[in-house]
């Protein structure tokens, strides 16, 4: 029974995996090179809604910021910040410290934007949300409404 059960929620890890793959949005592609190593290769045309781009470096800084919060830092525990590194403006390597079929799921989770969209923000970007997303915040009124365009 506990055999069965372990490699049921293999072929479900597997398979969320998977679907995962089919929905890319700031990275053109990844690649695990190995269980611990993977490369992201991102779209060369992301930008904030400031107009900022999004490069390897800002994607790095936002995991790293990520780390540090107690909203997202649970997300980051299993990458090895020491040994992951940017390649070149579109390409990063994120190094994990353990195999883990989620990984791809905690690294949804973190907001991605620029470094510069987030220092010229007047309170790190807490009351205007503005990141690469495909919708932008004109308006919001806390409680009540958000308006999006």
């Amino acid at each position: 029974m506990l055999l069965w059960d372990v490699e049921a929620r293999i072929q479900e890890a597997a398979a969320f995996r998977r679907r995962r793959a089919q929905k890319l949005h700031l990275a053109e592609s990844y690649e695990w090179t190995d269980d611990t190593h993977m490369t992201i290769k991102l779209h060369d045309n992301i930008v904030t809604h400031a107009g900022d781009p999004v490069k390897a470096d800002d994607v790095l800084w936002s995991i790293q910021w990520a780390s540090e919060s107690a909203e997202y830092s649970r997300h980051t525990t299993n990458i090895d910040f020491e040994n992951t590194k940017v390649i070149d403006d579109l390409t990063l390597e994120i190094v994990i410290f353990e195999p883990n079929v989620f990984f791809l799921n905690d690294l949804d989770r973190i907001q991605i934007t620029a470094k510069k969209t987030f220092d010229e923000s007047p309170d790190n970007l807490i009351s205007v949300a503005n990141g690469p997303g495909p919708y932008k915040m004109v308006s919001h009124t806390q409680g009540v409404e958000g308006v999006l365009e």
